[in-house]
């Protein structure tokens, strides 16, 4: 993972309200999502995602880590079948 890329992974996770959902934690996390895309990070590996996640998202369980994931491998396809189109 590019380091352009972590550093929007850590911001996302720093700034989160995890205790209730607030628009702008998606917000970042879909920022990290289109960096990671535009730095060609397009299928970083789930142990590398998930270390950062327990480094700097205190406080998330492995299904929570495993949701993220989740949600970031889908937004890397859906820019993948936009660009196509």
């Amino acid at each position: 993972m590019q380091e352009a890329t972590k550093d929007k992974l850590v911001y996302f996770c720093q700034n989160n309200n995890w205790s209730s959902a607030h628009p702008l934690d998606m917000d970042r996390f879909w920022d990290f999502v289109s960096v990671a895309y535009r730095n060609n990070d397009r299928q970083i590996d789930k142990q590398e995602f998930v270390d950062i996640l327990k480094a700097y998202c205190s406080g998330l369980d492995e299904e929570k880590q495993s949701d993220w994931y989740g949600k970031y491998q889908n937004g890397i396809d859906l820019l993948e079948i936009y660009n196509k189109n």
